[in-house]
């Protein structure tokens, strides 16, 4: 996306992909939002951001909020990518048929403690499952070389 401060192009990381068997709601794409994870996602190696050029992700002030939250930031101008976009940026593009597979940039190791639990998990993609090997060729196309499992904390 264009950054709506500077123009420059920028990534905002929307939510991760978990083993759907994972999810703590069962959600088929095992999706879980970046507001449900992003302490967790703080800890991201610089150069693998910087390589999908995203942003520091760290608290800011939202004036529309009136609070400060952990939130993406433009790339190159550091402002605050808000949730309230970045989620509509992504509803827009599952109504467009855009899969959740074709919207992965990479995979990061997540603790399993980051994992939100049942009554935690803020949204659903709301979107058809996925289709048969969708998650296979998912993980096929970004190995990790560790599955993810939930740890209690």
């Amino acid at each position: 996306m264009a950054c709506w401060r500077c123009g420059a192009p920028t990534t905002a990381i929307a939510g991760v992909l978990i083993a759907p068997e994972l999810h703590p709601d069962g959600d088929p794409w095992g999706f879980i939002p970046f507001s449900d994870v992003a302490e967790a996602l703080t800890t991201l190696n610089g150069a693998w951001c910087s390589a999908h050029r995203i942003g520091t992700l760290k608290p800011r002030y939202s004036r529309t909020q009136k609070q400060r939250y952990t939130s993406n930031g433009c790339a190159s101008c550091d402002a605050l990518l808000g949730e309230f976009f970045i989620n509509d940026v992504l509803s827009t593009l599952i109504a467009e048929g855009f899969s959740p597979a074709e919207l992965v940039i990479g995979r990061v190791q997540l603790a399993g403690q980051a994992i939100p639990d049942e009554e935690e998990v803020s949204m659903s993609l709301g979107c058809g499952p996925p289709l048969p090997g969708e998650l296979e060729q998912l993980a096929i196309d970004h190995p990790i070389a560790a599955p993810y499992t939930r740890r209690s904390a």
